[in-house]
């Protein structure tokens, strides 16, 4: 099964909505002191400076919180249009919930795909990649 087509199976509203009423009750005792953290960038060749907070450092904020350790061989981290491609691409699958690399592929890295700038936002990206390529058939 292509991993664009596992994905679209999930379904994690009625979870989310535990977590939304947990996150409103603290919002709403102002009990949720993240701490900020800089992030300088530059978009469209503007510099910026983006102020963000670590989701994962939430957790101590909530009662009986737990943690899962998921192995990478469950997950392909996806920061950048390239890494969006290749995960569309028919360069893995998905096998009983686990990313399985294609077994026709004989080179064991990844292959390198270098985007020019235009490519650095998702939402251009679409517009730019013809449809069928760049949904990886899903």
């Amino acid at each position: 099964m292509p991993i664009c087509e596992a994905f679209a199976q999930l379904e994690q509203q009625p979870n989310m909505k535990y977590v939304d009423e947990a996150i409103k009750r603290l919002v709403e005792a102002d009990a949720l002191k993240m701490e900020i953290i800089p992030n300088p960038k530059e978009v469209e060749g503007v510099k910026i400076l983006q102020l963000e907070t670590a989701a994962g450092g939430a957790i101590r904020f909530f009662d009986h919180a737990i943690g899962i350790n998921v192995p990478r061989s469950r997950f392909l981290p996806v920061k950048a249009t390239s890494d969006l491609l290749l995960v569309q691409s028919d360069l893995y699958t998905v096998v009983d919930g686990f990313v399985i690399r294609n077994e026709a592929r004989k080179k064991p890295e990844n292959p390198s795909i270098e985007l020019g700038r235009e490519f650095k936002v998702q939402a251009k990206s679409s517009k730019l990649i013809p449809g069928e390529i760049y949904k990886g058939g899903c």
